[in-house]
C-alpha cells in the first residue's frame, strides 16, 4: 500500500479501512468483494459494507459478471 495516498485520502476524510478498500481497488484494477477485502486485509463483511460506502461517496461503481457476482470497479480521473 502506498503511504502517501492512504494519508491523502484520510486527509480527505475517509476512514483508515475505506482508504485500503480504494487502493486495494485501484492496485486491482477490478474485484469482487472478497478479491478486494483479501487485499486490503480485512474481512469479506467489513469489504462490502465498505465498498457500498465508497459507492455512495462516488469512489466506486459497481457491475454485474454473470447472473449474480457483483465487480467493483474505482471511478478514478485519468
Amino acid at each position: 500500500m502506498n503511504i502517501e495516498y492512504f494519508e491523502k485520502l484520510t486527509s480527505l476524510g475517509l476512514q483508515d479501512n475505506e482508504a485500503r478498500v480504494y487502493l486495494a481497488l485501484l492496485e486491482l484494477g477490478r474485484g469482487n468483494v472478497t478479491e478486494v477485502s483479501k487485499a486490503a486485509g480485512l474481512n469479506r463483511t467489513s469489504g462490502y459494507d465498505i465498498l457500498e460506502r465508497l459507492g455512495t461517496l462516488g469512489l466506486v461503481s459497481r457491475s454485474t459478471l454473470g447472473k449474480k457476482k457483483l465487480i467493483y470497479i474505482s471511478n478514478r480521473k485519468k
